[in-house]
This record gives structure tokens, C-alpha cells and sequence, in this order.
């Protein structure tokens, strides 16, 4: 890929990102690509492809629940953009550390 390829995907997921603010009628904030993309990346390699959207299903479905974790202290308002990277963190990280078995040991016990 060439950095220009590199550039208009960016552009296009910008884009993307936008058409999908209007349709849904919400609001995203900042929204860190790079952050879900990579625990996407992360999670499809190294859990089960079909992991990755899933993992950034269940990130979102969090900062949309979790309004305080992270505050904007000049407006006193939920930090999405905080809360989906300290998300995507620990999503990432129980990558690391999942085996199937030991989920299923653990809903078992």
C-alpha cells in the first residue's frame, strides 16, 4: 500500500465515520481509529477472526454505558473518546491472556 492508498483510506474512514454520526443521529466525539482498529486486529488474530468486531461491538456498547469513567473536567461531560481507548486497552490485553478452556472452566465453577 502506498501512502497515498494509506491517506484515502483514512479520508474514507473519516468519511465513513460521519455518514454514520448522520444516520444513527448521534454523535461519536473524537473517535480514536487507530485505537480500534488495532484491538480489532487483536482480537480476530488473536482469538478467532470473527472476535474482532465483535471485541469493538462490545467497546462501544461499554463507553456507551460507562459515563464515568473518563470526564471532560471543562465540561463535565463523558469522555467517550477516554473511555473507548481505556477500553480498548483491556480488551486487548484479555487477548493475551484468554484460552477457550479457560473461559469455560471459569462459567463452570
Amino acid at each position: 500500500m502506498s501512502p497515498s492508498d494509506s491517506i484515502d483510506v483514512r479520508v474514507t474512514l473519516v468519511e465513513w465515520m460521519a455518514a454514520l454520526e448522520r444516520e444513527l443521529g448521534v454523535s461519536f466525539g473524537e473517535v480514536d481509529i487507530d485505537a480500534l482498529l488495532d484491538v480489532t486486529r487483536v482480537a480476530a488474530h488473536g482469538v478467532a477472526r470473527p472476535a474482532g468486531p465483535l471485541t469493538t461491538f462490545a467497546i462501544g456498547f461499554a463507553a456507551g454505558l460507562s459515563t464515568g469513567i473518563a470526564t471532560d473536567s471543562s465540561a463535565g461531560e463523558p469522555d467517550t473518546t477516554a473511555a473507548v481507548r481505556e477500553l480498548s486497552t483491556k480488551a486487548a490485553a484479555l487477548v493475551s491472556t484468554w484460552r477457550p478452556d479457560a473461559a469455560g472452566a471459569a462459567e463452570e465453577a
